[in-house]
């Protein structure tokens, strides 16, 4: 199984968790996002706009979300390298932000990570690097 942390939580982080959710490789065990209400993400995350209903079941904890299987704890921090990342025993982050371009170096260091996916939306002509050691 793959332990996965999203940095980020609008429509690819959104989109990404529904993916994950549905496929028994992946465990998506933190979020970052700046948005610190969790009922509210759990609200965008079930009555999505463009993909419809989520039917995972959806529970929320305090700052955690229950979602299907996984046990998901939310950070809402500024700064990527701010998040207690090491802690989760994460094998993959995916971050959409763009400054993630110039720190994903010094995260992926401190915590010795191996894989690291930047996505950027249409804005940014729908670029996608998946980094590996």
């Amino acid at each position: 199984m793959i332990n996965v942390g999203l940095n980020g939580f609008v429509r690819i982080g959104r989109a990404i968790t529904r993916i994950m959710t549905q496929s028994s490789d992946f465990n998506l065990k933190v979020v970052n996002d700046l948005e610190p209400d969790v009922s509210n993400l759990a609200y965008l995350l079930k009555y999505d706009s463009i993909y419809g209903k989520n039917q995972v079941p959806i529970e929320v904890k305090e700052k955690n979300l229950k979602l299907g299987r996984n046990d998901i704890q939310f950070c809402a921090e500024e700064k990527i390298t701010d998040v207690p990342w090491r802690k989760f025993d994460l094998d993959l982050i995916s971050s959409k932000i763009l400054w993630a371009f110039r720190n994903y170096s010094s995260v992926r260091n401190k915590m010795k990570l191996n894989h690291f996916l930047i996505s950027r939306d249409r804005v940014y002509k729908n670029y996608i690097k998946f980094i590996k050691n």
